[in-house]
């Protein structure tokens, strides 16, 4: 019985013969671009926005979030 002998050179030419999948593209869409364009904008300006609330109380950032106002109270 003769068996084949496989060296790292045959075992390379047999790999680089396989057609590559279309899979192994790793160029983004200019869609995605786009997407992490906006998201990383948002999360930046999102950052900028706390931070000048970082000395405010937590009921007032909460409240900033929900978008309310807060309201004086009067004493009578």
């Amino acid at each position: 019985m003769d068996s084949a002998t496989l060296t790292f050179a045959a075992l390379n030419a047999r790999i680089d013969q396989l057609p590559n999948h279309e899979s192994l593209s790793t160029a983004p869409t200019k869609r995605q671009r786009w997407g992490y364009v906006v998201r990383f904008g948002s999360g930046f300006t999102g950052l900028l926005a706390i931070k000048p609330q970082l000395d405010a109380k937590p009921a007032t950032v909460f409240a900033i979030a929900a978008g309310h106002q807060p309201t004086e109270k009067k004493n009578a």
